[in-house]
């Protein structure tokens, strides 16, 4: 009995193998995500990997806009809670978010704004419907990983994760071997990579007790007030980069966003 115990002491804690699963993660995603970069940037057209730049930086600019960084109450409220009461607080900002972004790309389409807007992003107008697909693909799975780790099931996001930059490089590697290394193509393979991670993602959630989980008003009420203000420190060290790029693509051309 002592020894059991003794043993079970010695056990390493949950918290430190979640950070060591989680640096290993971010280690091999980095090398691939290396890789892949590398491939892109070398057979890759100079001005379509400029246009991925501004995609990608897009991507990351709007879509801290539109989640309104409302996950940030929610994350505090959901650990220790009653199933149900976790799912509503995922299915309250989920919908907040999936209605923000609705709102937005909605009213440019009624006002006739979409040229203006893109133009303004200095994205393709023939790839809008595309980049829209995968920001919300994006602002889906992230809300989803966020609530897993809210529930410490962190692997499952590492997990993610991987699985999506390990696609995209076999995406890249099979394109390079067919011919077929277009921005378009690999934007298509790169959707269906959030897709895959979209389902897996799914897997690791009660879709059940999600439906049936009630909409929580505090996280109108109250969660604002801890999401708004957090806002500008997301936006401060992203904008730092993006603007750079958009202002050379403005100014100058996507050949030398690339």
């Amino acid at each position: 009995m002592a020894n059991h115990l003794y043993g079970k002491n010695r056990s390493m804690p949950d918290y430190l193998k979640n950070i060591l699963h989680t640096q290993f993660f971010s280690v091999l995603n980095i090398i691939i995500g290396f890789i892949s970069l590398f491939l892109l940037i070398k057979y890759l057209h100079v001005e379509e990997y400029g246009e991925y730049v501004l995609i990608q930086g897009f991507l990351a600019f709007v879509g801290l806009i539109i989640s309104q960084n409302i996950y940030s109450y929610a994350r505090l409220k959901i650990p220790g809670t009653e199933v149900n009461i976790q799912y509503g607080y995922l299915k309250t900002v989920m919908s907040l978010v999936g209605g923000f972004y609705l709102f937005i790309f909605i009213a440019i389409c009624l006002f006739g704004l979409g040229e203006i807007f893109w133009n303004f992003f200095e994205i393709n107008l023939e790839l809008s419907l595309i980049v829209l697909f995968m920001l919300a693909l994006e602002l889906i799975n992230a809300e989803i990983m966020r609530f897993l780790i809210a529930l410490k099931n962190i692997h499952v996001k590492n997990y993610a994760q991987f699985f999506q930059k390990f696609f995209i490089l076999i995406s890249v590697i099979g394109l390079l071997f067919l011919d077929f290394l277009t921005l378009k193509n690999f934007l298509y393979l790169f959707i269906t990579g959030q897709i895959i991670v979209f389902f897996y993602l799914v897997k690791h959630i009660q879709v059940r007790s999600f439906l049936n989980a009630p909409f929580m008003k505090d996280v109108i009420q109250k969660g604002y007030q801890i999401a708004l203000p957090l806002i500008p420190i997301g936006l401060m060290s992203l904008a730092l980069n993006y603007t750079d790029t958009l202002m050379i693509a403005k100014m100058i051309d996507k050949e030398s966003v690339a």
